[in-house]
């Protein structure tokens, strides 16, 4: 057997993450504002993941890990091949991190160690806990939630254990928890060649997390409504999502308690970068998992044959995404605020409106990416750089739009909901068009981007010269 075939396999198969995660660090070039720069630290940490998880998790996928393991070829040369394509990849991502998003940031810069973690995390830790969970989004999910959790524990120990403040303690834990990855995902690599020598080609991905039986009731059982039933269904695709924002849920009530005991100030270095995470993430994973996992599981075929119309098939599925989204996002940390009394309700939810529109556009990017795509990791990676692009493009134009209209502000807030509901709306109508197709034609998607540019290019300044007009 010859490595040129297998090579181009992997290729193939981790190219489209690779491309996009790269053109989201290369999109921080462009601009200094600080929230592509945040985009691009989140679209390299989980790119580097989700490669991680895609070198394995594709076999699951594409229904091709029987005849993988079926060739007559040591596993361990399928495994360096797989890891040999990934290797360059992860690198060069790493590499284009480090001297374009890294450039950027103030004193004091993150080390090369810290900046390396999320490839070393996608080379050696993911692969590995993809083997074991049959699931590539759970694997790269688990990937990030040890990470992060081990970063919680240890900054807390450090901070309850050593007699410096805060700041110096949060460095410190920052610093031990760079070596304890370091060494897990030695441990990790080390674990995975022994799994992928017992591994097995079992039809379908790994044990699900199920839901509450409530949720699992058997269909047609008791004279259920199809459309609740197709409900049900949403919300079984969806629980990862629910799982997220049970972690969240944990995780606030531990800093609650240890703010109040004082051992560690409110907010802090850690929630200041995990909370903003969680709230983007819901949404982007709620809507990337709506339509490609169920690509995956291969049910899109089946469901166009059920007594209901795809239109009406994709509104329950695109309403149980963004409604679930706005619930986990806006209103679950709304409850968490006011069971821990640490501030008004009302003020938290001053700014529920544009908040409310963020998530809803976050989800519908996710939901578009996701119904050209063939996995819910897939989708993940993918949305990254459409969201830097059109931030980039809405900023722009909305620069470029207010020079005219200084003396109008309110009029300028209005105009941005407004051209913000109509490219919102725009893109979702496309992503349900995609959805009740089989075909992923690249002139379709070429001519849906373009027109969504082209109703943030145009539709602004549109309906800002509207507004002005009639007021």
């Amino acid at each position: 057997m010859t490595m040129g075939p297998s090579v181009v396999k992997e290729f193939r198969a981790l190219f489209p993450l690779w491309i996009a995660t790269l053109a989201t660090i290369g999109l921080d070039a462009l601009t200094g504002n600080d929230t592509i720069q945040q985009i691009a630290v989140l679209g390299y940490a989980f790119g580097s993941l989700a490669l991680g998880a895609y070198v394995i998790g594709h076999e699951h996928t594409h229904r091709t890990m029987a005849v993988l393991l079926a060739q007559p070829v040591d596993r361990r040369r399928l495994l360096l091949i797989k890891l040999g394509v990934l290797t360059p990849m992860l690198a060069l991502l790493s590499e284009a991190f480090w001297r374009i998003t890294l450039s950027e940031f103030g004193e004091p810069r993150p080390g090369l160690a810290l900046a390396l973690l999320p490839a070393l995390g996608g080379l050696c830790v993911a692969p590995w806990l993809t083997m074991l969970t049959r699931n590539q989004l759970g694997g790269m999910m688990l990937t990030g939630l040890v990470g992060g959790w081990s970063l919680i524990t240890i900054t807390v120990l450090t901070a309850k254990l050593s007699d410096l403040d805060f700041d110096q303690a949060e460095q410190l834990g920052l610093a031990i928890w760079v070596r304890v990855m370091y060494g897990f995902a030695a441990v990790s690599a080390v674990l995975a060649w022994p799994t992928f020598m017992r591994l097995e080609a079992i039809e379908g991905a790994g044990p699900a997390i199920h839901l509450p039986r409530w949720f699992r009731r058997t269909p047609g059982a008791g004279g259920s409504h199809p459309v609740w039933l197709l409900i049900a269904k949403e919300l079984r695709l969806q629980q990862l999502t629910f799982v997220m924002a049970v972690l969240f849920i944990v995780g606030e009530t531990i800093r609650s308690v240890l703010e109040t005991r004082g051992l560690v100030p409110p907010g802090g270095a850690v929630g200041d970068v995990l909370i903003p995470v969680y709230f983007g993430a819901v949404a982007l994973v709620a809507g990337s998992l709506a339509s490609a996992e169920e690509r995956q599981f291969g049910m899109i075929e089946s469901q166009q044959l059920l007594p209901m119309s795809g239109r009406q098939q994709w509104a329950i599925k695109a309403g149980v995404a963004v409604v679930l989204a706005l619930l986990l996002g806006l209103g679950l940390p709304a409850a968490l605020i006011y069971a821990r009394g640490s501030g008004d309700v009302l003020a938290a939810l001053s700014n529920a409106g544009p908040s409310a529109l963020v998530i809803v556009a976050l989800t519908v990017c996710g939901l578009y990416v996701s119904s050209l795509s063939s996995s819910g990791v897939r989708a993940l990676a993918l949305t990254f750089p459409l969201v830097a692009a059109a931030y980039i493009l809405w900023v722009s134009i909305a620069v470029a739009v207010s020079r005219f209209l200084q003396s109008f502000h309110a009029i300028d807030e209005l105009a941005l909901t407004v051209a913000g509901v109509g490219f919102t709306a725009l893109l979702l109508w496309f992503a349900g068009a995609n959805h009740r197709r089989t075909d992923r034609s690249v002139t379709r998607v070429v001519w849906q981007i373009g027109c969504a540019a082209a109703a943030i290019a145009i539709g602004l300044p549109l309906v800002s010269a509207i507004l002005v007009l009639t007021v």
